[in-house]
């Protein structure tokens, strides 16, 4: 059963890969036996991991929707700007020109 160890001095070669002071190794191999006062055992790999936190969510609502109310006569009339008329464009149509004669 592999199990994960700290480096605590020096470096370790395993499986091609260097870990010094301070790195994880995982290792099938009783290292802590092995190597007294270099490693230190942190746990077995095949212990379950915990399952990280997930904040419970709000369920997501609508907004309700909002029929159009008019608004009292009195007060549309106060609030309403006066409203201005674009002028109108008058369309210009060319003059036709005579053929020119030589």
């Amino acid at each position: 059963m592999p199990k994960q160890y700290k480096v605590l001095e020096g470096i370790h070669i395993d499986g091609g890969k260097t870990f010094t002071k301070g790195q994880m190794v995982v290792s099938s191999r009783e290292l802590d036996q092995m190597f007294k006062g270099k490693f230190v055992f942190v746990k077995d790999i095949s212990d379950p991991v915990p399952a990280p936190y997930v904040p419970p969510v709000a369920p997501v609502t609508t907004p309700k929707r909002v029929e159009n109310v008019e608004p009292e006569e009195e007060e549309a009339e106060e609030e309403a700007a006066p409203v201005r008329k674009a002028p109108q464009v008058q369309q210009h149509q060319p003059a036709l020109k005579k053929p020119f004669k030589r």
